[in-house]
């Protein structure tokens, strides 16, 4: 009876270490799929001398069909050189994402920075 117990308890430790793994990687999946859009569209603003509202509105469109985090809920901030030939486009997203643990919530800050760097001469 005893060992049936232990045996037990340890799948369930096992299930729920599984578990929790997989609610804190769709957090991190999140993230690498925001950083992916931001890099792609803040180069593209490069290649097409966007302004920073065309460049929000177009990183915002991809993110509002891939991520699960609401748009929203993320604070962005656009940093579009005067002279576009010789600075950096910068992108910087900072929002909260929450690992779901049925009874808590556990809070994670995320701050990605996306930069497109001047090409090369």
């Amino acid at each position: 009876m005893l060992d049936t117990l232990k045996k037990w308890l340890k799948v369930a430790a096992v299930i729920a270490v599984i578990w929790i793994g997989v609610q804190v990687a769709l957090v991190y999946i999140n993230r690498l799929q925001l950083h992916n859009i931001m890099d792609g569209e803040t180069m593209d603003a490069r290649r097409q001398n966007y302004d920073a509202t065309t460049l929000l509105s177009e990183i915002k469109n991809r993110a509002r069909s891939t991520i699960s985090v609401p748009i929203e809920d993320i604070e962005f901030t656009v940093v579009i050189p005067d002279d576009p030939l010789n600075g950096d486009y910068s992108v910087t997203a900072v929002y909260t994402d929450w690992v779901d643990l049925v009874r808590w919530h556990i809070p994670m800050d995320q701050t990605i920075v996306a930069t497109a760097e001047p090409p090369v001469r």
